[in-house]
């Protein structure tokens, strides 16, 4: 029984981190005075098919500005597409034989994947904060400055990073498990 349940952790974890990419990855809130509110997620799945987000948007003059441009797509294509890559290769770890093997590639696996998803996150709220600096900036300078300051990690970053940490961490522990819980040799005949 905690054999294959130990089969079936990684792979339903990595799989849950998955889901978690319909959730926001970068969020953006913004109020300018005069101008309205915006607010718009980008979800994981955005970010890899370097889609716009989705947004709502409060004031006439913010909603006739947007009408004309939507918000720009995050420009992380290559490395969001290579995390969700990651999380199939990790969930395909199950398939190894070997108990340790399993463990630590479900380890480096997932250790990798939160690396690029760092370096994507990173590089996303940047590649959007410029694009969105850039809009705005003819439209007004204030908006502007207030779009920039207010684009933050989202709830679906913040919890697939905690979830592939913590997928690196239980599969490096169990491996390390694996090792010490190996029969010790038969002794040779006499």
């Amino acid at each position: 029984m905690a054999r294959s349940m130990s089969r079936l952790l990684s792979p339903a974890g990595f799989g849950l981190i998955l889901v978690l990419f319909l959730l926001p990855f970068v969020s953006v809130s913004c109020e300018a005075p005069g101008f309205g509110t915006l607010n718009a997620d980008y979800t994981g799945f955005d970010l890899a098919a370097n889609a716009a987000p989705s947004f709502e948007v409060d004031g006439v003059r913010t909603e006739r500005a947007l009408s004309d441009q939507a918000l720009p797509a995050a420009g992380v294509q290559v490395l969001a597409s290579t995390v969700i890559a990651l999380l199939v290769v990790g969930a395909a770890t199950a398939l190894l034989s070997r108990r340790r093997l399993r463990f630590l590639a479900g380890t480096a696996t997932a250790a990798l994947a939160a690396a690029v998803l760092v370096v994507t996150q990173l590089l996303a709220e940047s590649n959007v904060a410029n694009a969105s600096q850039a809009q705005l900036e003819d439209f007004s300078p204030v908006a502007s400055e207030a779009l920039t300051d207010a684009i933050a990690p989202g709830i679906g970053f913040l919890l697939a990073l905690t979830g592939l940490a913590a997928l690196a961490a239980g599969n490096l522990v169990a491996g390390l498990r694996a090792r010490r819980l190996r029969p010790p040799p038969a002794p040779p005949p006499h």
